[in-house]
């Protein structure tokens, strides 16, 4: 990894492709830990076969890494994900969110964690999701 591993890290994001998925390895453990609202694997064939379902379901994906904040083995990134979801239709997504870093001594990722409003920024913008949460609580969901 370069000087900057957060930055190498964000530049991965922002170029992430199918090709590039092999960059994985190099950039992060084996026994990587990534979790986001959806997903809590180990590994770093878990966490490539989530990208893979992601290219798979999703049109032209794309992250913007806006932020990087560092201090001393851990990141954030704040970043915006684009993209237009193949399931139930055609949904555009735009979701913000902040990934946490977390980096071991030689600068690659052992833990990445997702956050980001679930419920706010996917579910609800799914009209099958929204039908579902009206039946389950009524009037206290709002589209």
């Amino acid at each position: 990894m370069t000087a900057n591993p957060c930055q190498e890290y964000a530049r991965f994001y922002e170029t992430l492709s199918p090709e590039s998925l092999d960059r994985l390895s190099v950039l992060t453990l084996e026994n990587i830990h990534f979790k986001d609202p959806f997903n809590d694997v180990i590994g770093q064939a878990a966490m490539r076969a989530i990208f893979e379902r992601m290219f798979k379901e999703v049109e032209a994906p794309a992250f913007s890494v806006n932020h990087i904040i560092c201090e001393k083995n851990i990141c954030y990134l704040r970043w915006r994900f684009t993209g237009t979801l193949k399931l139930f239709g055609k949904h555009a997504l735009a979701i913000e969110g902040v990934s946490e870093i977390v980096l071991d001594e030689d600068g690659r990722v052992i833990e990445h964690i997702d956050h980001w409003d679930a419920m706010n920024q996917f579910l609800l913008r799914m009209p099958v999701f929204v039908r579902l949460f009206m039946v389950i609580f009524g009037s206290r969901i709002s589209s």
